[in-house]
């Protein structure tokens, strides 16, 4: 998941990618500890070393709007 989160606006612009299959955490990374800082080093890693992971993902959506109403869509 990637974007930002306005704490004075209380909104949401953020993207994430469905990961499935081969494009999942390894099992030796995922004994590193399964938390979503593991999980943002290796995907961040990969990303270095194989390009954009937008370009893989099978899904990506997109959460936008308030925190009272949010808005999940698929993305464009």
């Amino acid at each position: 998941m990637r974007g930002r989160t306005g704490l004075v606006a209380q909104d949401y612009d953020e993207q994430a990618w469905i990961l499935r299959g081969e494009e999942r955490l390894p099992d030796a990374v995922r004994r590193l500890g399964p938390t979503p800082k593991v999980a943002a080093v290796w995907l961040s890693l990969r990303e270095l070393f194989n390009g954009s992971a937008a370009d893989r993902s099978r899904a990506t959506l997109r959460l936008r709007g308030s925190w009272d109403a949010p808005i999940v869509a698929p993305a464009e």
